[in-house]
C-alpha cells in the first residue's frame, strides 16, 4: 500500500469516528441476514482492482472485494446484501468513499439498489435505488455489519412492488449483477468513481422473489459458496475450510488462503484409482544417499476430481503425520498442471511447530516467498529457494486440507480461478502435465523427497491428462439417491419430479418405490432399470422456495424446489349493458372461486368464478366501458385486467 493510501485510510478513520460521535453517520449492527442467509450467487476473492492495473497498479483492495450477493425478503423487509474479503469500518484503502450497487431484473423492470459511505466529512451513509430508470422515493436503509463484512441495503416490500407496479411473490429474479466504486470528492453522482469490482450471476443462480433467510429458505449455505472437498455431492471435509472468499490478497499479491491440518475427509478416491500410483518407500529427503526413508513424504497415488464449482486433486501419503521424521519442520505438498498452457502450481505447507506458518506469511509479504498455501501460475517451483524476482504468485481461493486419519493431502481450487488464469473454459478441458511432488519445509528453504509419476518433469515429461468432469475414481461416493427431475413450478400445475436410485455397488436399483413430498402433497413412482421413478406431482405450496424430499425405504435425500407464482389472463365480452369475463391461468386452465371486480364509472360490482373460471356482471349501461379486474392472490395467483363495452 502507498504512503498515499495509508494516509486516506487513516484520515477516512479519523473522520468516520467523528462523524459517529456527532449522529451524522449511522454505522449500524449486524445486517438482518448476514452469515445466515443463502448467497444468491458468488464471484472470486481477489480480483478487485483499477481498471488498467498496468497504469495505475491498485489491487487487493480487500474492501472493495466482493466474494457473494444475497437477496431476502423476512418480515416484509426486502435486503440487497453485498458480502467483501473484508470490509472496513474507515472506507476501501484508495478513496474517501465506497458505492456497492447490486442490479437485477424482476417483472420486467430494471431494478438497481445502491449502498454508499462517505468518509470525507461532509458525507454520509446513504442509500438508493431506481426503479426502470427512476429514483424511488421511499426509503432504502444502509445496515452495515463489520464484523461479517457484508453491506446490505433495505426498503420495504410493498414498496418495491408498488414501484415496479405488480405483485412480486414468487417472480424470478434475472440480469443480476452487482459492483463496487471508489467514490472522492463527497458522495459523488452516481456515474462517477472508480471500478474496482463487478460480479455477474451465473446462470445457474436462481432468487424468486419473497424468499427468505427462515422459513422455507432451502438453498446452500452463504458461508460455503465454494465447493466440496470431493467431486461427488458429498459434504466437504470435516473442518476444510471453503476455498472462495476465505484469501485476502497480501501486499505481494499473494493470498492468505487456509491449510487445515488434522482433519478428516468423508469423501475419497476409490482404493487404487488415479492417474498415477507409485510404490512406498521411495521417498528421501536432504541426502538422496541416505538409506532411509520418510513415510511422511511418501507419494503413493495421485488422483483429480471436480465438483460444480472447484478442481479437487488428492495425494495419498504412505503414512501423513504432523511434519517429516527427518530433521526438519515441515511438509510441503504440490500439484502440477498445465490449462491452456498455461502452468499451474497448487502448493500448501503444514507444520509440527504453529509459528512456523506465522514465520512463513510474514516472509511472502517480501512477495519472494511463497505463502503457507500459494497458487503461482507460469511461475518457478514453489519450494525454490532461491527468491527469484517474479515467482508467477497469484490471488485466488486455493484450500489444502492435511487428512492424517486417512493420509491424504488434498488441494481445492476453484474454477473460477482456473478459467480466469488460464484464460480458457474448465469443462471438458483437458489438464496436461499433470504430476505432484512432497518436500520438506523450513519456512525459507525447502528440498524434495518425492515426486509422482517418479522422474517428472526433469528426467521425463509428465503424460499424466485429466479432462474436467470426469469422476470416475468416485463411484462409491456417489449419493445413492438423487433428483433427476423437475425443480421448478408455478402454484397449481404438476411438476414432472424424478429420482434416480442406486444400490449399493452404485448400480441402478430396479422395482423399488421412491416417494416425492413437497409440503403437503405426495406421490410415489417405482424405478425401472435404469433406476429411475418418474411422477407428477401437484404443487400446492405457495410461491417461494421449498424443499423436495426423497424417500425410498430407509434412504432419504432433498432438493431444492422453487414455486412461482401462477401467472392468469382474463378475458372479457359484454353488451347489453352486461360483461362476462373469463379467468384462466398461463395453461388455459380455467381458475375457480376467485373474486373479480366489474368498474364502470361510478358503479363497481364483484363477481366470482365459477368452475369454468367464468364471472358475470350486470346493470351498467348499454355501450359504456367496463374494465374488469383480477387483484390475484399473495403466493398463488398473479393479477390481471381486461376491457369490455356493456
Amino acid at each position: 500500500m502507498t504512503a498515499l493510501s495509508l494516509s486516506l485510510r487513516s484520515a477516512g478513520a479519523l473522520v468516520a469516528a467523528a462523524l459517529v460521535g456527532t449522529g451524522l453517520v449511522a454505522l449500524a449492527g449486524a445486517a438482518p441476514v448476514a452469515g445466515a442467509c443463502p448467497a444468491t450467487y458468488t464471484d472470486p476473492a481477489g480480483d478487485s482492482g483499477l481498471l488498467d492495473p498496468a497504469t495505475n497498479p491498485v489491487v487487493g483492495d480487500d474492501d472493495m472485494d466482493i466474494v457473494a450477493v444475497t437477496y431476502s425478503v423476512d418480515d416484509g423487509t426486502f435486503t440487497s446484501a453485498v458480502k467483501l474479503v473484508k470490509l472496513l469500518d474507515s472506507g476501501p484503502d484508495f478513496s474517501f468513499g465506497d458505492r456497492f450497487t447490486t442490479k437485477f431484473t424482476v417483472a420486467k423492470k430494471a431494478v438497481v439498489v445502491t449502498a454508499e459511505r462517505d468518509f470525507s466529512g461532509v458525507g454520509s451513509v446513504k442509500g438508493s435505488a431506481t426503479v426502470g430508470g427512476t429514483a424511488v422515493t421511499f426509503p432504502v436503509k444502509v445496515v452495515q455489519d463489520i464484523k461479517g463484512s457484508t453491506i446490505s441495503a433495505t426498503l420495504a416490500a410493498a414498496d418495491l412492488e408498488k414501484a415496479v407496479g405488480a405483485p412480486l411473490t414468487g417472480e424470478a429474479f434475472s440480469a443480476m449483477t452487482a459492483e463496487t466504486r471508489s467514490i472522492y470528492p463527497s458522495n459523488a453522482g452516481p456515474n462517477v468513481g472508480v471500478l474496482f469490482d463487478s460480479a455477474t450471476a451465473p446462470a445457474t443462480a436462481e432468487y424468486a422473489f419473497g424468499t427468505g433467510c427462515g422459513g422455507g429458505a432451502a438453498a446452500p449455505s452463504a458461508a460455503s459458496p465454494a465447493p466440496s472437498a470431493s467431486p461427488s455431492a458429498s459434504p466437504s471435509p470435516s473442518g476444510s475450510p471453503s476455498p472462495s472468499p476465505s484469501g485476502s490478497p497480501s501486499p505481494s499479491g499473494s493470498p492468505s488462503a487456509t491449510a487445515t491440518a488434522g482433519t478428516t475427509s468423508t469423501a475419497l478416491p476409490l482404493t487404487g484409482c488415479g492417474l498415477s500410483v507409485d510404490p512406498k518407500g521411495d521417498a528421501k529427503a536432504l541426502n538422496p544417499n541416505n538409506p532411509s526413508t520418510d513415510p511422511d513424504l511418501d507419494l503413493t497415488n495421485l488422483t483429480f476430481g471436480t465438483t460444480a464449482d472447484a478442481l479437487v486433486a488428492y495425494a495419498k501419503i504412505d503414512k501423513l503425520g504432523a511434519g517429516p521424521s527427518q530433521s526438519t519442520d515441515g511438509h510441503r505438498f504440490t500439484f502440477y498442471f498445465t490449462h491452456n498452457k498455461n502452468v499451474f502450481a497448487l502448493a500448501g505447507s503444514a507444520y509440527k511447530n504453529a509459528q512456523s506458518a506465522a514465520v512463513k506469511n510474514g516472509l511472502a509479504s517480501t512477495g519472494q516467498f511463497s505463502k503457507v498455501t500459494q497458487l503461482s501460475v507460469n511461475g518457478p517451483a514453489l519450494t525454490d529457494p532461491n527468491g527469484r524476482t517474479n515467482p508467477g504468485f497469484v490471488a485466488s481461493g486455493l484450500t489444502f486440507t492435511f487428512d492424517q486419519k486417512n493420509s491424504y493431502v488434498i488441494a481445492t481450487l476453484p474454477i473460477a480461478d482456473i478459467e480466469k488464469y488460464g484464460k480458457a473454459p474448465f469443462a471438458g478441458a483437458s489438464l496436461t502435465g499433470i504430476y505432484a511432488t512432497s518436500a520438506t519445509d523450513t519456512t525459507v528453504l525447502s528440498s524434495q523427497a518425492d515426486v509422482l509419476p517418479d522422474g517428472a518433469p526433469t528426467t521425463k515429461p509428465s503424460t499424466l491428462t485429466f479432462t474436467g468432469g470426469d469422476n470416475s475414481c468416485f463411484a462409491a461416493a456417489t449419493p445413492p439417491l438423487t433428483s433427476v427431475g423437475a425443480v421448478r413450478a408455478q402454484f397449481g400445475d404438476t411438476a414432472a419430479v424424478a429420482a434416480k436410485l442406486l444400490d449399493g455397488s452404485g448400480a441402478p436399483a430396479a422395482g423399488k418405490a421412491i416417494s416425492f413430498s413437497l409440503g403437503a402433497s405426495k406421490v410415489t413412482a417405482t424405478t425401472g432399470t435404469d433406476g429411475v421413478a418418474k411422477a407428477q406431482l401437484p404443487v400446492r405450496e405457495k410461491a417461494g422456495t421449498r424443499s423436495l424430499v426423497l424417500t425410498s425405504g430407509a434412504t432419504k435425500a432433498t432438493q431444492r424446489f422453487t414455486v412461482l407464482i401462477e401467472k392468469t389472463a382474463l378475458k372479457a365480452t359484454g353488451g347489453s349493458g352486461a360483461v362476462t369475463a373469463t379467468l384462466t391461468d398461463d395453461d388455459r386452465k380455467p381458475v375457480a372461486g376467485q373474486v373479480l371486480t366489474f368498474t364502470s364509472g361510478a358503479r363497481k360490482v364483484t363477481s366470482r368464478t365459477d368452475a369454468k373460471g367464468v364471472a358475470k356482471a350486470a346493470g351498467f349501461t348499454v355501450g359504456s366501458p367496463v374494465k374488469v379486474t383480477y387483484v390475484g392472490v399473495s403466493g398463488m395467483y398473479a393479477g390481471s385486467t381486461a376491457s369490455a363495452t356493456a
